[in-house]
C-alpha cells in the first residue's frame, strides 16, 4: 500500500499539461507562390496554411485578426512584394479555444494589379518567405508569422 502512494503523486506530474501556448501559437504553413510573366509585368498567385494553435493552460479563448502580409527574400531583408492581399478561406476574426488548432487557408491573387518585372525576377530567382502578422486577443502587441523558405514556380 505504500508503494501505492509513493506511485500516485508521479502519476499525476506524468499526465500534468506542459504545453506552454497561453498565447496563440501562429504558423505559416505549405506555401505557394505562382508567377506568370507577361508583357508588362507579372502576374502573383499563391496560397497558405495559417495554423493557430492555443493551449489548454490559456487563460480563456482567443480571437485572432489578420495583419499585414507580404512576401521577402528568404533572408527577410528584402520586401519583393507589399502589401499582399490575402483572403482568409473562413470568416475572421477566427476563434481559438484553449486546447485547441484551427487551421486557416489563406489565398492571394495579383489579379490584373501586376508585378514589376524586376520583383517577378526576384521572386523567380528565390527561395522566399510568406511573412505577416497576426492579433491575438490575449495579446497586446501584434504576433509576426513567417513561413519556411520555398522557391516560387515561375511560368514565361
Amino acid at each position: 500500500m505504500r508503494t501505492l502512494a509513493l506511485l500516485l503523486p508521479v502519476a499525476a506530474v506524468a499526465c500534468a499539461d506542459t504545453d506552454p501556448a497561453v498565447f496563440v501559437d501562429a504558423k505559416l504553413e505549405s506555401p505557394s507562390v505562382a508567377v506568370k510573366q507577361l508583357t508588362l509585368g507579372a502576374r502573383l498567385s499563391g496560397h497558405a496554411d495559417l495554423t493557430l494553435h492555443l493551449g489548454a493552460r490559456a487563460s480563456g479563448p482567443s480571437s485572432v485578426s489578420l495583419g499585414a502580409f507580404s512576401i521577402v527574400s528568404a533572408d527577410e531583408t528584402q520586401t519583393l512584394v507589399s502589401p499582399l492581399a490575402v483572403v482568409a478561406e473562413m470568416a475572421t476574426p477566427v476563434a481559438v479555444a484553449a486546447g485547441s488548432d484551427a487551421v486557416v487557408g489563406l489565398s492571394f491573387d495579383s489579379g490584373t494589379s501586376l508585378v514589376d518585372k524586376a520583383k517577378a525576377s526576384a521572386l523567380c530567382a528565390g527561395p522566399i518567405r510568406i511573412s505577416g502578422v497576426i492579433q491575438d486577443s490575449l495579446e497586446p502587441q501584434a504576433t509576426p508569422v513567417v513561413s519556411e523558405a520555398f522557391s516560387a514556380s515561375c511560368a514565361p
